[in-house]
């Protein structure tokens, strides 16, 4: 069985990426019994604070807006062993979503950012990095906390507009 299949296909030619702002709805199945009906509007990549599993946002990695497709998530990717008590999804159980990529507004790319936007950027990173480290999600805050770096970089072309005293 195939794990995506594209149900409508979009209008849009890109795909969001990750720290772009999505707005999907879905439903979610197991084993023929509905689950879930739910609109969100989240970032990518900062899915799970609004109880989104990691197998959606892989898949909607790769959806161009409009586009509609069926996708088997395994429970890895959905919520493990331990399953969802709220959501009545059990421990170990793979789940069928029907997804719909509304509409997404594209991150801009580092090199594409201010000075202040990168600092404010990572200002942000910083504290779901926190977050996420209160919560005991030690990948996430790690992968935050990487971005802090990532972003505040100094570029060798801005090591040229700064003067001596910046340094």
């Amino acid at each position: 069985k195939q794990w995506y299949q594209r149900r409508v296909r979009g209008t849009g030619h890109s795909s969001p990426r990750e720290g772009a702002v999505v707005s999907v709805s879905w439903t979610m199945v197991h084993m023929d019994r509905d689950l879930e009906a739910r609109t969100a509007k989240f970032m990518l990549g900062d899915g799970a604070e609004d109880g989104i599993v990691a197998g959606v946002e892989a898949v909607l990695l790769k959806m161009v807006k409009g586009e509609t497709a069926t996708v088997e998530v395994k429970s890895p990717y959905a919520y493990g062993h331990v399953g969802d008590e709220l959501l009545a999804v059990p421990g170990g159980a793979d789940l069928t979503y029907s997804l719909t990529l509304e509409d997404f507004e594209q991150a801009k790319y580092k090199y594409e950012m201010s000075n202040s936007e990168k600092l404010e950027f990572a200002e942000k990173a910083k504290e779901m990095g926190t977050t996420y480290f209160k919560k005991g999600q030690f990948q996430q805050a790690l992968k935050k906390y990487a971005q802090i770096t990532e972003y505040l970089q100094i570029e060798a072309e801005d090591m040229d507009d700064m003067s001596d005293s910046d340094r």
